[in-house]
Formats: structure tokens, C-alpha cells, sequence
């Protein structure tokens, strides 16, 4: 894919999440012209003052007041960052973040490849990824695909394939039968498309009853296991 990619700036970014901040992909993306931002896991290793430290067990160390407040969309952080080698980058930034200031909940980790940005860049970039996340959600919990992952680039393009076209086929269904059924959203569509279906299995449960078809072949004509 960033083979693939056509940059329309200067200065590109690729936002991405602790799956793909490996150093293999990071530097690809250098040599095609994109940064990276991106999350990633609390074990990737450091070197604060030469001393080798996954970014889990370093964090303990870290004090309140070592952290400075960035504001990003409204969003207040408590952040420490770290600029220098990790165990498979040379050079690259890395932000410990936290949303209170007593370093007491949840720690969120990003790596930049570009040591240029300030801390409240790095972020705000990264929050764009949030639409992202939300497709990635409604995708899994609306559309089914929550089974899915995928790392090979055939692998993507085909579950990004059957993702279009599930909205393709929702889009025209809902503007086809706009008037006659008033959907006026995906949001009112996809709701009816499985009432529908769950009508059809009471229709055939009922119809399998009514012509003294047992239970079992009931099942097995569901394609379900007893």
C-alpha cells in the first residue's frame, strides 16, 4: 500500500496503530517520503541514559513533574517524551501520555518518526486517526466483520473490496426504497435487512412446523449445529 501511495504534499504522515510501528514498516515509509505516527506496545524497548528498558518498566520511573500538559482537540495530556534510539530505531520520538495528572490511569504510547514535531503535533495527529477507529468499530459490530485480521496487502484489499461493496449495495437498496420504506440512513438500513432476516427463519421454523418437519432437520436446514 505505500508502494502504492501517490503523495499530493511535501511532508506525508502515516498514522497507524501498534501493529504496524515495526521498524520494517517505519522505515519503508521513510524511504517512500511518509513519517509515521503511531501507537506502540508497552514492551518495545528503550535506552534512556544508555540503560536498556521495555517502555512499561520505565514508565514507573517517570514523576508527575516530569511530564508536560498538551491540549489537543479540546483533550488535556500529561506527557514525557523520549527522542533518542529504541532497540530497532536510531533515532525517533516517543510520548508517554496520560489523561490525569497523577499518572494514575491508562498510558498511551506514540512513536514519531519525524524528531521534529512538538508534543502537541505529534497528538493532534494522531487523533485524526479517530474517524478511523470509529469505521473500524461500526465495521465490526454493524457489518459483521469482526473476525477479521489481516496483515498481507492481497488480504486488505480484499476485505476493504467486500466492505465497499456491503455499502455500495446498503446505499443504493436504501435510495432505491427511500420512499416507499423511509430509511434515511445506513444506520436505518442495515436494522432492516436483519429484522427481514430474522422474519424469514420464524417463516421457515413456522413452515417446517406446519408440515411436521422435526427439530433436528429444522438445524440442519439453518446450517447451525445442535
Amino acid at each position: 500500500m505505500i508502494n502504492e501511495f501517490t503523495p499530493a504534499t511535501k511532508t506525508n504522515y502515516l498514522l497507524i496503530d501498534s501493529w504496524y510501528t515495526s521498524a520494517k514498516i517505519l522505515f519503508h515509509g521513510l524511504v517512500n517520503g511518509c513519517y509515521c505516527i503511531g501507537r506502540i506496545k508497552s514492551i518495545r524497548v528503550i535506552y534512556p541514559a544508555g540503560i536498556k528498558i521495555g517502555v512499561d518498566k520505565f514508565l514507573k520511573h517517570i514523576m508527575p513533574n516530569e511530564t508536560s500538559i498538551v491540549t489537543a482537540s479540546n483533550n488535556k495530556y500529561y506527557v514525557y517524551r523520549y527522542e533518542r534510539k529504541l532497540i530497532d530505531i536510531e533515532n525517533a520520538v516517543v510520548l508517554i501520555s496520560w489523561s490525569k495528572q497523577d499518572l494514575s490511569d491508562n498510558t498511551c504510547f506514540l512513536l514519531s518518526t519525524n524528531i521534529s514535531l512538538d508534543n502537541q503535533t505529534i497528538i493532534s495527529y494522531y487523533e485524526k486517526r479517530w474517524n478511523i477507529e470509529v469505521s473500524y468499530r461500526y465495521h465490526k459490530s454493524s457489518f459483521g466483520f469482526d473476525k477479521f485480521q489481516v496483515e498481507s496487502s492481497k488480504s486488505i484489499n480484499r476485505y476493504w473490496s467486500m466492505v465497499f461493496l456491503k455499502y455500495t449495495f446498503l446505499e443504493i437498496f436504501r435510495v432505491k426504497s427511500s420512499k416507499v420504506l423511509k430509511l434515511k440512513t445506513l444506520g436505518d438500513t442495515i436494522p432492516y435487512f436483519r429484522n427481514r432476516y430474522l422474519v424469514q427463519i420464524v417463516r421457515l421454523a413456522y413452515a417446517c412446523a406446519d408440515n411436521g418437519i422435526g427439530l433436528d432437520s429444522v438445524i440442519f436446514k439453518l446450517g447451525l449445529v445442535a
